[in-house]
């Protein structure tokens, strides 16, 4: 774990975001401290995703924010425009659909990496072992990861879920999770 250059600022926005996120939660009257609990583990996903320094801590990371994005959701959802089972179904299908791209993605560059006998997921490393990727690879290895992340962060045409999931879910989930 770590911060550098480009994960502070992100910390110091996520932290913005978590106070308001909180403060957006006020009106929550049912099951309060199990919200706050969950809001706080799906805060927490998302500032390790930031400064993790390690591809398999980052992917942990940002797996264990699904869990209570899906609970939230189905608990406190809102059911104007569709059902929360729904759309928490949908996003929780969709994001762990792009997850698994992820994964294949990133056991590929932990296996190239491993060629010489020294496999790792540290980012400063995998980028300096470079000349271990053939253009094929990375084509490759990019088209997984593209999917992968394009799922997460619904990007266009991956994003499909995003409308029913950001629709369903409360307030302050939608804050963190976008």
């Amino acid at each position: 774990l770590g911060v550098d250059g480009l994960s502070l600022p992100m910390l110091l926005l996520t932290n913005l975001i978590g106070f308001a996120s909180i403060y957006a939660s006020w009106n929550i009257d049912k099951r309060v401290k199990e919200f706050f609990i969950l809001l706080l583990i799906l805060i927490a996903g998302v500032m390790g995703t930031f400064i993790a320094r390690d591809l398999f801590i980052f992917f942990l990371f940002y797996e264990i924010v699904v869990i209570p994005i899906y609970i939230m959701v189905i608990i406190w959802g809102s059911t104007k425009r569709v059902t929360k089972e729904y759309a928490a179904m949908k996003l929780t299908i969709y994001l762990l659909i792009g997850s698994a791209f992820l994964l294949v993605g990133m056991v590929a560059l932990y296996l190239a990496a491993g060629a010489n006998g020294n496999p790792t997921f540290m980012f400063d490393q995998l980028s300096a072992r470079q000349e271990l990727y053939s253009p094929a690879f990375q084509k490759v290895a990019f088209a997984l990861m593209i999917v992968g992340f394009g799922s997460l962060i619904s990007m266009f045409p991956f994003h499909s879920w995003s409308p029913d999931g950001y629709a369903g879910a409360p307030t302050a989930v939608s804050m963190i999770h976008a």
